[in-house]
């Protein structure tokens, strides 16, 4: 009697649990946004997107991490960094359209799960823009 009662219990207990789907990082990832403006006409010198997180692992969707710049201003200099948590460089560029794949420096695998800190600077004529902040790395 308490082998077909365990039994009962244990079958109405596993149909009884909630399957979960599986946590998909890209559905959470959001973007950040910058404008700056001219100051006379109101025109768009460029706006700065900037998302939370990104997925290198080679599903095709947000593989890549980079801040996207549209600007209809020529002669804009550029530099973007990503950091690891020891401060150490694990990305540098100066192209403006350069993204992090999630390796240091572009070689070896991809680095762990983390928050990295990103630097970038947009220097337009004579007014440098910093923007700061982190990203969180997902697999």
């Amino acid at each position: 009697m308490k082998q077909l009662f365990l039994s009962l219990f244990l079958i109405s207990f596993l149909f009884s649990c909630k399957k979960e789907n599986p946590y998909n990082a890209d559905e959470h990832i959001t973007y950040t946004h910058w404008y700056k403006l001219k100051s006379i006409s109101n025109d768009t010198l460029f706006a700065v997107y900037i998302p939370n997180a990104f997925s290198p692992n080679g599903d095709g969707y947000n593989e890549q991490f980079g801040p996207v710049v549209n600007t209809y201003s020529s002669g804009l200099v550029y530099s973007f960094e990503v950091f690891d948590k020891n401060n150490t460089t694990v990305f540098k560029s100066s192209d403006i359209n350069a993204r992090w794949d999630g390796k240091a420096n572009g070689q070896g695998n991809t680095l762990a799960i983390n928050s990295y800190t990103y630097k970038f600077k947009i220097t337009d004529n004579t007014t440098v823009y910093e923007y700061t902040g982190s990203v969180l790395l997902f697999k």
